[in-house]
């Protein structure tokens, strides 16, 4: 099951559809090692990179979101995460994915106060010059999904 919890998708020419199908196949067909769990909960975030600045969003990812997901692994917080570059020449309208997994529901429905408070730990953003994020980056769409079909892959 998919739900479409934010949609901003932008003005063009590229089909919903397509890109909500091809997000569940994403979800579905990238959970590592799911052999034992059979409810990996998947947050897949769309991410457009604005103005060419493609140096200060990777940047921000890196220093920000990875190093979050990282002590957020080590406490147990969430399963697995990732950061895909869209191959160059795709018009989807978006450049970045962003997805965390959760090893089940009761997880998930944590996330906000887990994440929140290793923000306050973390403290303040780590930028790469003086532009803040909404100068270089845009959340294009967000989807949540259970994986419906989990092969047991070590990647």
């Amino acid at each position: 099951m998919l739900l479409l919890t934010e949609t901003k998708i932008r003005r063009g020419s590229f089909d919903v559809r397509k890109i909500i199908v091809a997000c569940f196949l994403i979800i579905s067909g990238l959970s590592l090692n799911a052999a034992a769990r059979t409810e990996i909960v998947s947050v897949l975030e769309a991410v457009r990179i604005k103005n060419d600045k493609r140096a200060e969003a990777l940047y921000f990812y890196e220093k920000n979101w990875k190093a979050l997901r990282e002590e957020a692994l080590k406490k147990g917080y969430i399963h697995s995460f990732e950061l895909i570059e869209v191959v160059a020449g795709e018009r989807n309208g978006f450049d970045l994915i962003l997805i965390t997994r959760y090893e089940n529901r009761t997880q998930f429905d944590k996330s906000e106060e887990n994440f929140q408070a290793l923000i306050k730990q973390q403290g303040s953003l780590k930028l790469l010059n003086d532009l803040k994020p909404g100068d270089f980056r845009e959340s294009v769409f967000s989807i949540t999904g259970k994986s419906a079909i989990i092969e047991n892959r070590n990647w």
